[in-house]
């Protein structure tokens, strides 16, 4: 059974855990850890031998452990470190919060800068001014009311930030609601385009 559910390259910590549970009676541990039967526990193994998050990216429950502790308390346990444990776990939160920020819709401020002699750090700097993430308030809405708020949001933008800093003159507006569908606004909040890609253009050298 374990040797089923095993990835063909597990994490450290998986293969570690894999070990460990060759060396114990997986009825009994399914028994210490609060299972009637034997059928959620390997329910629950193979979620969390079945990605390199061990299930954390999934919202799993089977109202007995969340997938983050029911690996805590397997690994408690299965005697494996407590700080290796918190260690991994800790590094899967922060790599699935970083992917799940990077989904949020966000607006692009196109100003079709052309570089022409400024330092690298300056212009990493100003790349950072060309965008903004929009509100969990708005994101949640449906994408009629969402381009409602977008159109009135770059319009104000327009208003107070015509010109941005080095980057110049604000052309357009692109609001990126999934990464393969951006709505491309003008600065007066009128839909140009709707488009499956558009170049997060980087400040380019003009020859």
């Amino acid at each position: 059974m374990l040797n089923a559910l095993l990835n063909e390259k597990p994490t450290v910590l998986q293969a570690l855990i894999h070990q460990k549970l060759l060396t114990v009676d997986l009825k009994e541990l399914s028994h210490l850890l609060g299972y009637r039967g034997s059928d959620k526990f390997k329910q629950r193994l193979t979620a969390m031998f079945s990605n390199d998050y061990f299930g954390l990216d999934s919202s799993n429950y089977d109202f007995q452990f969340s997938s983050e502790e029911f690996v805590r308390q397997l690994c408690n346990h299965l005697n494996i470190p407590s700080l290796l444990v918190d260690k991994v776990l800790d590094e899967i939160k922060v790599e699935l919060e970083k992917q799940k920020n990077a989904s949020k819709p966000f607006i692009f401020i196109d100003t079709d800068f052309k570089r022409k002699s400024e330092p690298i750090a300056v212009l990493s700097a100003m790349q950072k001014k060309r965008y903004f993430t929009i509100e969990d308030a708005v994101a949640v809405k449906s994408l009629d009311e969402q381009l409602q708020d977008i159109q009135e949001i770059v319009t104000t933008h327009y208003q107070t930030h015509p010109i941005l800093d080095l980057g110049g003159e604000v052309q357009r507006y692109a609001y990126f609601y999934q990464a393969d569908y951006i709505v491309v606004f003008s600065v007066t909040g009128e839909i140009l385009d709707v488009t499956n890609d558009y170049p997060l253009s980087v400040a380019k050298l003009r020859l």
